[in-house]
């Protein structure tokens, strides 16, 4: 539509620039004429070229088949050269004979050759705006198919996917059934089994939120639990480091109590033997440099012994503080296991909930009494398998 509207506008364009120049052409006064149409009374001194008949005829067929297409500009008006031709036509039919001269008949082969020339353009621009379209059209399809090829990929993929879940939803839609059946089956009326159908579906709900909720709380335990014996690990290594610590203050506070003993004996030997050697003086002038020379080593032997006083006070000071560092992780140790305690308890209560409740879509809690004893049992079991892995390890770091 674009096109048959471009070329009627551009028709539409040339038939008003040739009737310009034939207004311009038949209004000089020298010609002896006023309009156009009189140019065209007298019979021409040429005769009509078939070629170019045929091509305004065509371009005629053209403006035509444009007008029809655009509907509401009504129909196309006859082209100008064939009504020129025709007039030219009856004028020679009536015998009359024109004395323009060959300037006017120039003119006028020269405003058929220009719009020879511009129906020509006009038609070669049709054509340039049709191969576009085409271009586009071609290109369009392309991204069409592209496009297409894609979606079917996709529908592909989304067919794939649905199958799978089309196949899970049966499965689940008969473990539904089949529950539905036992409790039907179990029922006395069929009004109590829907009553007992939608008790049960709501039972399930609140225990699967439940089993949700025990499990987020077991999820916490355990890693509380992770940390306890990270923890536990640390403070057992703290606390065999500081036995270690102990263990060797004690030796050296041990080595050092002999050395004491060791130096008080050979002190109170080095008394005696100055004592002696003192009464030895007091008799004796000649040996007061020698009694000098003896209190001099006495002070320096007292000095030693307090030396030895100060480090066995430092020894026993640390070793003090070593008892109450002990006593403190002592504590602390009996203050995890506590903590331990409590967190296999929680874990007790929910493989107790979990063993009762199983996960996914599954059947309404059991009230077989043979189930809580196994399940209670095997938790009194792994809390007394616990017990005394931490009153060993305490043992041990005692």
């Amino acid at each position: 539509m674009n096109t048959f509207s471009r070329e009627s506008d551009d028709q539409s364009d040339d038939e008003s620039l040739l009737k310009q120049q034939s207004s311009r052409m038949g209004g000089n006064d020298h010609f002896g004429g006023t309009d156009t149409e009189s140019m065209f009374n007298d019979p021409p001194l040429i005769t009509p070229d078939p070629d170019l008949d045929h091509v305004s005829t065509q371009t005629n067929v053209q403006v035509e088949t444009s007008s029809h297409q655009k509907g509401k500009r009504g129909e196309a008006k006859p082209n100008l050269l064939q009504r020129a031709f025709s007039r030219a036509s009856k004028t020679n039919e009536q015998g009359i004979t024109s004395e323009f001269p060959s300037t006017t008949l120039f003119a006028s082969s020269l405003v058929i050759f220009t719009l020879v020339l511009i129906i020509q353009i006009v038609a070669l621009r049709s054509h340039l705006s049709v191969m576009e379209d085409q271009i586009e059209r071609d290109a369009t399809l392309e991204n069409y198919e592209q496009i297409q090829n894609d979606y079917q990929k996709q529908v592909g993929s989304w067919k794939k996917l649905t199958s799978a879940q089309l196949e899970r939803l049966e499965t689940q839609r008969s473990e539904l059934a089949m529950r539905e059946s036992q409790i039907s089956k179990l029922s006395l009326s069929e009004k109590e089994s829907q009553k007992r159908t939608e008790e049960a579906k709501q039972l399930m709900e609140t225990t699967l939120a439940e089993l949700k909720i025990a499990r987020d709380d077991l999820a916490v335990a355990e890693a509380s639990l992770q940390v306890t014996k990270a923890r536990q690990l640390v403070l057992k290594n703290e606390t065999g480091e500081l036995q270690r610590g102990y263990t060797s203050a004690k030796a050296e506070i041990t080595e050092t109590e002999k050395l004491l003993e060791q130096s008080a004996a050979q002190l109170a030997n080095n008394i005696a033997e100055l004592k002696r050697q003192e009464t030895e003086l007091k008799s004796n002038n000649d040996r007061t440099t020698m009694l000098a020379t003896a209190k001099i080593e006495l002070a320096g032997v007292k000095q030693q012994t307090e030396n030895a006083r100060n480090i066995l006070a430092d020894i026993q000071s640390e070793a003090k503080r070593l008892s109450d560092r002990r006593e403190q992780l002592v504590l602390d140790l009996e203050k995890l296991e506590l903590r331990r305690n409590a967190i296999e308890n929680e874990l007790a209560a929910a493989s107790r909930e979990s063993s009762r409740i199983p996960v996914g879509d599954s059947e309404v809690i059991t009230n077989d009494p043979k189930s809580k004893e196994e399940s209670i049992g095997e938790t009194d079991a792994e809390s007394a398998l616990g017990s005394p892995n931490l009153k060993d390890a305490t043992e041990d770091q005692q």
